[in-house]
């Protein structure tokens, strides 16, 4: 019996410690961020044109964009000493040779550089996995909505060209995103993975002329990200 007890005491401390670390943690905390990063995609052709897939032509399955760049906002609400809830907001561009996301060939050697605007929300959970020290390591997850903004294209001889229906694929989302980092005050410094749930899809190739087909966009994004907690 006093084995017993002995084992449960153990227990409950152990529980309770996060608990009680937390107590000189703020519950809230709020912040900007900003990234630099790649953008990759994949693109698949469907129905009839996948006998296009391989044979040349201009049909291009896998690219990446020059850069992406973004800022955001974020807010952590903390459980434990362990874990917190996350909400964040961001706006992210992405530089891209011009025409290689639409396949518009006839227009590319009038563009200096294509850019592409999304704004982004997500939620998720993030674990503080050594609370109790000075430099913090945490991993966190994370899903939520994309929604695909504007396309600027940039003529080398005229103005800007402002394109807003993302050359026929859907304009929003569903997107997860997995993040590992340190922090170390009011500092954060971490590496996100992040990748499109499903893709992006083109059913009216009639808008656009003969070679853009039927296809799906799925694209995958590393950025770097560094973050400051403004209140707590």
């Amino acid at each position: 019996m006093k084995t017993l007890l002995t084992i449960i005491m153990t227990i409950y401390i152990s529980c309770l410690t996060p608990e009680l670390a937390a107590q000189n943690t703020s519950k809230w905390e709020f912040g900007v961020a900003a990234g630099l990063g790649r953008t990759y995609y994949d693109r698949n052709y469907y129905e009839d044109s996948r006998k296009f897939k391989d044979d040349g032509g201009g049909y291009i399955s896998h690219f990446k964009s020059n850069y992406v760049w973004g800022t955001g906002l974020w807010v952590e609400r903390h459980i434990n000493a362990r874990f917190s809830g996350l909400l964040q907001f961001a706006y992210h561009q992405t530089d891209i040779l011009p025409d290689v996301f639409s396949q518009w060939y006839d227009s590319g050697f009038w563009y200096a550089r294509e850019t592409h605007h999304h704004a982004r929300a997500e939620s998720g959970i993030r674990w503080y996995i050594n609370p109790r020290s000075k430099f913090k390591l945490f991993i966190e997850a994370k899903a939520g909505i994309e929604k695909f903004l504007t396309v600027t294209e940039h003529p080398f001889y005229e103005e800007k060209l402002i394109i807003r229906d993302a050359f026929g694929y859907d304009l929003v989302l569903p997107v997860a995103s997995a993040t590992a980092g340190i922090k170390w005050r009011r500092f954060a410094l971490a590496a996100d993975y992040g990748q499109d749930i499903l893709g992006a899809r083109r059913d009216d190739p009639e808008k656009f002329g003969p070679l853009p087909e039927k296809a799906e966009i799925k694209t995958k994004r590393i950025t770097v990200k560094a973050t400051f907690t403004i209140f707590k």
